[in-house]
């Protein structure tokens, strides 16, 4: 009789067979390629504690040489220029050296929140924006202000790439003389990378892509087209769930454009954040978290190959960045990008092979 082990195993190898159905072998990241994944606290379990130590040695362990962390910038009101910062800087220098002692390269990237975004009618850093031109003048003001802050931490922490902001969908098109200053307010402190995230949707609409060295991108790509109009999801009860195959050439359109994207301004492209649900429906919609439906997490697995196997070794393309773990993953049962054991196994195989 087979030992439940060998079972498993034989089954894994079968639905990993079925995944591979018509699609060629992977390419090895090459080396100017970040194989990155963004560590957040949790619970009881800071970023300057010993769970944060033992979160990095498993990133490590999974291949990543890259660790990404986004201090939070609190906007009491999205209506007035306030903004605060600097609370937590001590847990993000210990989080920073803690890399380096592990020989981690390191991504920071402030995040403006706000507790309007979580009140009715449930508004959206990409929304904002200031009617007012003295409130739209402070804020930029305080922002730059708050730039400057970090990107001196960054450089006395020796950072790889900071970034400047991300998801301003309004404010980088409607003030991209704004945006050129807080570039550089950045550049004068820091001398290392600098990238600006945009959303998946919207990267085309910067016109100051030359401010930054990076193209960064929120890479929530709706990998496969429901043909459905605005507001309306696709049924996962009925749902056909789609293998490898479906997956990458869902990508080709996305990755073309992309490439050629990248020619015209000149710079490579990040993902800069990119997270898959444990939801069926997570190569239609990445960025759905909300709403409960049925979980396959097999899905999410499959999804992060399909990413891997289509953009690792582009010369273009600058690497990717995981949407997110925790200190102690215990505590967050209840996000659905929290990756399964299957997903690390398909994350460890594609970053524990490069091109040298």
């Amino acid at each position: 009789m087979k030992s439940a082990a060998a079972v498993i195993l034989l089954g894994a190898a079968l639905v990993l067979l079925g995944e591979l159905r018509g699609v060629s072998a992977p390419k090895p990241f090459a080396p100017h390629q970040s194989k990155g994944a963004w560590l957040a606290a949790s619970g009881t379990a800071p970023l300057d504690g010993p769970s944060a130590l033992v979160l990095i040695e498993r990133m490590k362990q999974l291949g990543a040489d890259s660790i990404a962390v986004g201090p939070d910038v609190v906007q009491p009101h999205l209506d007035a220029p306030e903004l605060e910062w600097g609370r937590d800087d001590d847990a993000l220098r210990f989080v920073l050296r803690a890399a380096r002692t592990f020989g981690l390269k390191t991504f920071v990237m402030p995040r403006v929140e706000s507790p309007d975004f979580f009140k009715p009618p449930y508004p959206w850093r990409g929304t904002m924006t200031f009617e007012r031109p003295e409130v739209r003048a402070a804020w930029y003001e305080n922002y730059r202000r708050m730039i400057v802050h970090y990107g001196r931490l960054c450089a006395e922490e020796g950072v790889t790439t900071f970034g400047i902001g991300l998801e301003y969908r309004k404010l980088v098109t409607e003030d991209p003389k704004e945006w050129r200053r807080v570039a550089e307010a950045a550049r004068g402190v820091f001398g290392g990378t600098l990238v600006y995230s945009a959303n998946w949707d919207d990267y085309e609409r910067i016109a100051w892509w030359d401010a930054v060295d990076v193209v960064g991108i929120g890479a929530y790509f709706e990998i496969i087209e429901d043909g459905l109009p605005d507001g309306k999801y696709v049924d996962t009860k009925t749902l056909k769930l789609p293998d490898l195959s479906d997956v990458m050439d869902g990508w080709k359109p996305i990755r073309a454009k992309l490439e050629a994207f990248s020619s015209s301004v000149a710079r490579p492209i990040l993902f800069t954040e990119v997270g898959y649900t444990r939801y069926a429906d997570t190569c239609w919609y990445p960025w759905r978290w909300q709403a409960v439906r049925e979980e396959r997490p097999e899905q999410q697995a499959l999804a992060y190959r399909a990413l891997m196997r289509t953009f690792a070794g582009a010369p273009w393309w600058a690497g990717v960045y995981v949407w997110r773990f925790y200190t102690r993953p215990e505590d967050m049962s209840d996000c659905r990008y929290r990756t399964t054991d299957r997903s690390e196994h398909v994350l460890r195989d594609a970053w524990s092979h490069h091109r040298r």
